[in-house]
């Protein structure tokens, strides 16, 4: 299930770039690097369409993006947990060496 959402998924992310992209431009930004007021269909039937099908991709997308961290949030046999190991003490004590920390004083050599 898992996966068959992640296709669709994926799908629908690309389509949704194709169809914001296959939009006219309404000036902006756009217009400014040189951008045209043309219209590729010619008629405003199909900034309707694109309208429309951009806004059911989002929804879609929206879905499917909630879903996937939905099932990935609530998924309890992950890679990651295989790795996990319980806690060991890595420094065995016979290991480390002991060291003097007594605080000796200094003595003063006058001659």
């Amino acid at each position: 299930m898992f996966t068959l959402l992640l296709i669709i998924h994926i799908i629908v992310s690309a389509l949704l770039i194709v169809v914001i992209l296959m939009q006219q431009s309404k000036g902006g930004l756009s217009s400014m690097f040189g951008g045209s007021q043309d219209s590729v269909f010619g008629a405003s039937g199909a900034e309707t369409f694109f309208t429309r099908a951009t806004a059911i991709m989002a929804v879609i997308f929206m879905i499917t993006s909630f879903s996937l961290a939905l099932m990935s949030s609530s998924k309890k046999d992950t890679a990651i947990n295989h790795e996990i190991q319980p806690e060991t003490n890595v420094l065995d004590q016979q290991a480390v060496p002991q060291i003097d920390t007594t605080v000796k004083p200094i003595q003063e050599n006058t001659k």
